[in-house]
């Protein structure tokens, strides 16, 4: 008793206020106080469990792939103009040829190689092959040739184009039709040559 008293005591000594209360709201005061101090010291004290990592494994939903799979995507499917071969017909039977290749606007020549202009047709003829920009989303692709006998050359052109979607169509294989260009800009009627080429995503 003697104890409680003195507690009590102690209590109106820090709080003056609760010396006009009675004994039991000061009890009362002294027993919240009390409660309050255990509290704190156990929120200060206790051990905090790790905040939970959500499982994004279990989470559903379209996946994307990693930017440097994309990137490696995107270099493997890098298009490229194939021409494979082609052929002449009727009086250019035998002659020689330069085929140039417009694919959105730029020109690619066959042949290219350093120092030879005019290519041989025939069986033996050698793929060439052009690669394309790596951002390209769609081919257009158009051909125009000039055939030289001796030292006379006509052009043989064609109005067609060619599209081709990157990477949808691939590979795309064709054969374009080419016809003579008259002397006074007339487009002959009957098929002067045909080029066959492909637009693929890879090349051997």
């Amino acid at each position: 008793m003697e104890t409680i008293k003195a507690t009590l005591g102690a209590f109106t000594a820090v709080a003056p206020f609760l010396a006009q209360y009675p004994s039991w709201v000061k009890a009362l005061f002294a027993i919240w106080l009390a409660t309050t101090a255990v509290l704190v010291a156990a929120l200060a004290l206790a051990p905090r469990a790790a905040p939970a990592v959500p499982d994004l494994a279990a989470q559903t939903g379209p996946s994307v792939a990693p930017k440097a799979e994309l990137a490696s995507a995107d270099v493997t499917s890098r298009p490229w103009l194939v021409i494979s071969a082609v052929e002449l017909f009727g009086p250019f039977e035998g002659a020689r040829i330069r085929v140039d290749a417009d694919v959105n606007g730029t020109q690619y020549s066959y042949p290219s190689l350093v120092g030879a202009k005019w290519a041989e047709v025939g069986p033996a003829m050698s793929p060439q092959q052009f690669a394309l920009p790596a951002s390209t989303t769609e081919c257009r692709v158009r051909f125009k040739a000039v055939v030289r006998q001796g030292a006379k050359e006509t052009q043989l052109i064609s109005q067609r184009t060619v599209v081709v979607h990157v990477p949808e169509d691939l590979p795309h294989k064709d054969t374009y039709s080419l016809y003579r260009l008259g002397d006074e800009g007339s487009r002959a009627a009957n098929v002067s040559a045909e080029v066959t080429f492909s637009v693929t995503a890879s090349v051997k």
